[in-house]
């Protein structure tokens, strides 16, 4: 009985390791798909960044391109609009020209130094004559520099970026 005993627990010792192999095994290579996971996984966050960081980059770049061409728009319209700023309808087709030049402004207004409106296009916004009280135009008219204001909610709760450039004479006053 004791050689059968004896040949049971070689039997049994056997098993053992080729049990504790086996999970080792398997232990190692769950272990591989983990790190092996954890790695594609940030590489693929890292590349994801990268290719948003880029996006960004390029879509800032568009954007700074855009706003200095619609602000040397305006500046050399504001040349124009200096030497006949008293001729209302040289403001309508000036306002109108910039509007429909570019695709850069929904909307042009040419006003005064205190914020009455000279010139505007399109006509229909009905502002002709009327005194301008948006944060945008306010800054404007404050600063009195070329701007582009930071983005607000208008009076028909759209969201506006105002761009302007000042009105100045040929002897340096301020026109609007």
């Amino acid at each position: 009985m004791a050689a059968h005993d004896n040949s049971f627990s070689r039997w049994d010792l056997r098993s053992l390791i080729l049990l504790l192999s086996l999970f080792a095994s398997v232990v190692t290579l769950l272990n591989s798909f983990v790190a092996s996971y954890r790695v594609q996984r940030q590489l693929l966050i890292d590349n994801t960044l990268e290719a948003n960081h880029a996006y960004a980059a390029k879509l800032a770049s568009s954007t700074e391109a855009f706003l200095q061409g619609a602000l040397q728009q305006l500046g050399y319209s504001a040349q124009l609009i200096a030497r006949r700023f008293d001729d209302g309808v040289f403001l309508a087709e000036e306002a109108e020209r910039l509007r429909l030049e570019t695709d850069s402004f929904n909307s042009v207004v040419i006003a005064d130094d205190s914020g009455r409106v000279k010139g505007v296009s399109p006509e229909s916004l009905g502002i002709q004559g009327k005194q301008l009280n948006s944060l945008g135009a306010q800054t404007a008219l404050h600063e009195r520099r070329p701007l582009v204001s930071s983005p607000y909610l208008s009076v028909a709760n759209n969201l506006v970026v105002f761009i302007s450039h000042p009105v100045i004479d040929g002897q340096g006053k301020y026109l609007g």
